[in-house]
């Protein structure tokens, strides 16, 4: 009886309705999408699809009611009843098993028919996207192809940003706390969404121990490394975030070759994102499934999470039928700054990182903890991008994830070949987290302690000003004026500057104001850009430009901006500020 209601399928669709539905439909998916094909070892069948309902706010646009738009919602999942296998509940996507008697092409065509569905696709097997490199010792290009160390003056990781990695497990050690020697520090419980099929039956570390995220082949201690390995400690590499954010794995196979289902992959990353990672990083191949534009709205919109993921390795060009908004979908580059010949590439990339022949960590076994090797594939270059994202969100937690993917993208340096097939370009961590100043001016009549050069870093040292206060006079504010390097900006093509600070009242409470403020070149007069109350967090005030005013603000090579604070009434006439930083950024108008 399965077989023969679903062979009945095409009878029973709306013909009105589903003639309606097919422009929208062919916007959505290419017209050949549901010609579906295997390639074995890159995406293979599994004989289970993925269907997603179209969601009442569409039907309603059409001009049902919201009763008759439930009512085609009900429809839908009634047609697929008999062949559940299971619900991812944030997306809306049932995983349905193809009758015996039917293939996935099948099945597609006929429910997409009705017209009752937005897509209706393969629940593909995929495969990490690496090709093994020379496993000898090799150095971190990266770094300093991306100006890492002078962002590392800015920030060097925030323990409290959490990164999930969807991958093949990490290097746990025996026990789970004594693994790989740069990982184990900043390691947190993770998941196994391998044989999930609701996000309520991922598995938990938690609950079950480490044997259910440890590592099966090495790919994901390896991405793991390039984003979060701790730095400056003496051992191996550092990852993007050198001293630390926080990491997370979700192991999405139980495979010793890492094939992982599209179901475990989108449930992986919702399992991260639900704890609490605001990053997450997927380095398989299938990225042009609508699966997976439809997992990241719902990460981004209802978890406030960024999710980052592979191009792929095929050299395919693809177009804007998979450019999914929400989803940041990373291509590799080498040393040089080139498109990797395997990289897809197209329309639907938005930027690129490094992924030929990058460094990190490894896992050969449980109990070697200091393994390391060199691999390439968009694999890497994935949790690298990942990795600056979640530097982004180090400097200020407070970001929405929106917010970041701007910053992220409006960072990238173009690059001057193949540009068009890499989206913005390639990421680069000092201009995502800002720049720090070149100078730094105090008013006269100020009374400093601390280091300059400790400005900059944010962790817990200060530049520590306060007035000069004469008998029976008022307190005068306190100006910190500083120059910033802009000479690798191009004056003309820029949205926004940003000016962003953190800083704290120190021997007092009570109001105090911090101005944020602006140097225009052309006209010799400071420009209030924000105020906000100074709390010990991080405050960030944006001026917005374009190419008619940005060289007010561009003048030889530098930005000028002024922090002035203002006191309220407070408690002791005696007080200071101490200034953990000041910096600023500069972010591109276009793609």
């Amino acid at each position: 009886m399965k077989n023969l209601s679903l062979l009945a399928l095409a009878a029973l669709a709306g013909t009105s309705m589903a003639q309606n539905f097919k422009g929208y439909q062919m916007d959505f998916v290419p017209a050949n999408k549901t010609q579906f094909k295997e390639v074995k070892g890159v995406m293979e069948f599994t004989g289970r699809m993925h269907a997603r309902p179209n969601q009442v706010v569409t039907w309603q646009r059409m001009g049902l009611t919201e009763f008759g738009a439930q009512m085609k919602r009900e429809a839908a999942v009634a047609k697929i009843q008999d062949i559940e296998a299971g619900y991812i509940e944030p997306i809306d996507v049932y995983i349905i098993n193809v009758p015996k008697g039917m293939n996935e092409n099948q099945l597609a065509k006929q429910l997409m028919k009705t017209g009752l569905y937005e897509y209706v696709e393969p629940d593909y097997m995929v495969y990490p996207q690496f090709t093994p490199n020379d496993p000898s010792l090799g150095s971190q290009w990266s770094h300093t192809n991306n100006n890492s160390t002078n962002a590392w003056d800015i920030c060097r990781g925030n323990s409290a940003v959490k990164i999930g990695i969807t991958d093949t497990g990490v290097h746990c050690g025996t026990t789970g706390a004594n693994g790989h020697e740069d990982l184990k520090t900043r390691r947190v419980l993770g998941g196994n969404s391998a044989t999930a099929t609701t996000l309520a039956n991922v598995k938990t570390e938690a609950a079950l121990g480490s044997s259910i995220v440890k590592d099966l082949n090495g790919h994901g201690t390896h991405c793991t490394g390039i984003a979060a390995a701790t730095g400056n400690n003496g051992l191996g590499i550092a990852g993007v975030s050198l001293e630390g954010i926080s990491h997370m794995m979700c192991r999405v196979s139980d495979s010793s070759g890492g094939g992982s289902s599209f179901t475990a992959l989108t449930l992986g990353a919702l399992y991260c994102a639900s704890q609490g990672a605001r990053v997450v990083s997927t380095s398989y191949s299938g990225f042009s499934q609508s699966v997976i534009g439809t997992t990241g709205t719902t990460m981004k919109n209802t978890y406030n999470a960024v999710w980052c993921y592979a191009a792929g390795n095929d050299g395919g060009t693809y177009g804007a039928a998979f450019d999914w908004p929400d989803v940041t979908i990373v291509a590799a580059i080498d040393s040089g700054s080139n498109l990797a010949g395997f990289s897809a590439r197209g329309v639907a990339i938005d930027l690129s990182a490094p992924g030929v022949t990058i460094f990190s960590t490894w896992w050969a076994s449980d109990t070697v903890v200091n393994t390391y090797a060199n691999l390439d594939g968009t694999s890497m270059a994935t949790p690298y991008a990942a990795g600056v994202a979640s530097m982004i969100l180090a400097v200020n937690p407070g970001y929405t994830a929106q917010r970041v993917q701007d910053i992220l993208y409006k960072s990238c340096n173009l690059q001057a070949a193949g540009s068009a097939s890499t989206g913005w370009g390639r990421v680069n961590l000092w201009n995502a987290m800002g720049r720090k100043a070149n100078t730094v001016t105090l008013d006269t009549g100020q009374v400093v302690s601390g280091v300059v050069a400790d400005l900059w870093r944010i962790e817990g040292n200060e530049l520590v000003v306060k007035p000069f206060i004469v008998a029976n006079s008022s307190i005068p504010p306190v100006q910190v004026v500083t120059e910033h390097d802009a000479t690798v900006y191009s004056a003309n093509n820029y949205s926004e500057i940003a000016i962003m600070t953190k800083c704290r009242l120190i021997g007092a409470s009570g109001a105090m104001t911090q101005n944020l403020q602006i140097w225009n070149f052309t006209s010799g007069a400071w420009e209030n850009v924000g105020s906000g109350s100074v709390s010990n967090t991080f405050f960030e005030a944006v001026k917005t430009v374009n190419s008619g005013n940005v060289t007010n603000y561009i003048s030889a090579g530098k930005i000028r901006s002024r922090v002035q604070f203002v006191p309220g009434p407070l408690s002791n006439a005696n007080w200071s500020i101490g200034i953990d930083q000041i910096n600023q950024r500069a972010l591109r108008a276009t793609e």
